[in-house]
């Protein structure tokens, strides 16, 4: 009887082996460049996510710079409108002059603006390259309080004014505040104390001149048409409305996390916003969106000699204030600013997601050769009041 072997022959099982082995191989392949291609747009994503949230937050800012709660859809706000400002010395402080709501400083060369003339002095030491915008206007987003009875008299007699309610709202000793009654009547000041019951209202909000606060009242009177320079006249402003003063600065500073296996920091958009600390006004930094690398921002300027409200170009900073632009001062030309174009450079904070190296230069001219994923986002705001 003869007698025939069962199974798999060494061939045979050597065959098997490699098809598996092609197979394994092919689904490793395939597995890495799902994963590679899942981290590559997962990277994208999150930055054109981060992109559109920080153009969110800036654009409504800058749209309403200048906003004295006083805009009426087909009445424009004339273009040199400003309250006037009784607090002392406002051209001082970015956050207190609000003859200039909306201004910027070109791009700082060396990557740190400490040194640099013209660059707010509160977060100069920490800003890196890129352009700086900064804005003030009424802040609408908060509560507000409405001027109560014997309103008519305060101005005069009183160095408070009575309104409706302080409990509840994010008024506070020392804070920087908007009067106004939208008759293109307003004045900015600093709340001294929040006081009890004056003239028929339950509480009243003190402006008083003497220190502290910091930087405190010229005088305690906020007179229509007056200043610190001059006494004005008295007006019934029963029911007009308090506001928070609201001042934001956009640049970019070092945040501190840093990228993985690395002691480099990761570049951040920060935002230096108007506080009351210990019933004194400074500011402090909030950041928003980190793997921002670089910011232009580029103003657009009505040019004509006589303002027809018509962007003829788009200037940096540096050029604002310079002779192209019609106006006496500073703050006049400023004012010709029309609209903002701000381009946003990010880069994502995971390494090894490019196909390839990729060289990139750096704002002090350092080339980095990398697989980071970079990318860049314009957006453009018009300023509501001024177009």
């Amino acid at each position: 009887m003869r007698k025939f072997n069962l199974g798999f022959s060494i061939i045979e099982l050597m065959i098997g082996l490699s098809i598996g082995l092609v197979l394994v191989a092919a689904m490793v392949a395939l597995y890495s460049t799902q994963a590679a291609s899942y981290r590559q747009i997962e990277a994208l994503a999150r930055m054109q996510e981060s992109a559109r949230y920080a153009f969110e937050i800036m654009g409504y800012d800058i749209r309403m710079a200048g906003n004295w709660t006083c805009y009426v859809p087909g009445q424009a706000v004339p273009a040199n409108y400003s309250p006037t400002n009784y607090l002392n010395n406002p051209a001082n402080n970015w956050w207190t002059h609000t003859a200039r709501p909306l201004f910027g400083v070109a791009e700082t060369a060396d990557g740190n603006a400490a040194g640099d003339a013209g660059f707010p002095a509160d977060f100069s030491a920490n800003a890196l390259r890129g352009d700086t915008v900064m804005v003030l206007r009424a802040s609408q987003d908060s509560q507000h309080v409405e001027v109560g009875p014997a309103a008519n008299s305060y101005i005069l007699d009183a160095n408070a004014i009575p309104v409706n309610q302080v409990i509840g709202s994010n008024f506070a000793d020392g804070s920087l505040l908007v009067l106004t009654d939208c008759r293109f009547q307003s004045a900015v000041f600093q709340a001294s104390d929040i006081g009890g019951a004056i003239g028929g209202s339950d509480y009243s909000i003190q402006h008083g001149s003497g220190a502290p606060p910091t930087p405190g009242n010229c005088q305690s009177h906020l007179n229509a048409g007056g200043s610190c320079a001059a006494v004005g006249t008295t007006q019934d402003v029963t029911g007009a409305r308090v506001y928070p003063l609201l001042a934001h600065a956009y640049y970019l500073r070092n945040s501190p996390r840093r990228y993985a296996n690395s002691n480099l920091n990761i570049p951040s958009l920060y935002r230096q916003a108007l506080t009351t600390s210990g019933g004194n006004a400074n500011t402090t930094a909030e950041e928003l969106v980190d793997g921002v690398i670089d910011m232009q921002v580029r103003y657009g300027v009505d040019t004509s000699v006589n303002p027809d409200r018509q962007i003829d170009s788009y200037l940096p900073a540096s050029q604002v204030v310079g002779p192209g632009v019609p106006g006496a001062n500073e703050e006049e030309r400023w004012r010709r600013v029309l609209a903002v174009r701000v381009t946003l450079t990010l880069e994502s904070t995971e390494n090894n997601l490019a196909t390839a190296n990729q060289l990139y230069t750096y704002f002090n001219g350092a080339n980095v050769n990398d697989r980071r994923l970079r990318r860049q986002y314009t957006a453009t705001f018009g300023i509501r009041g001024r177009l």
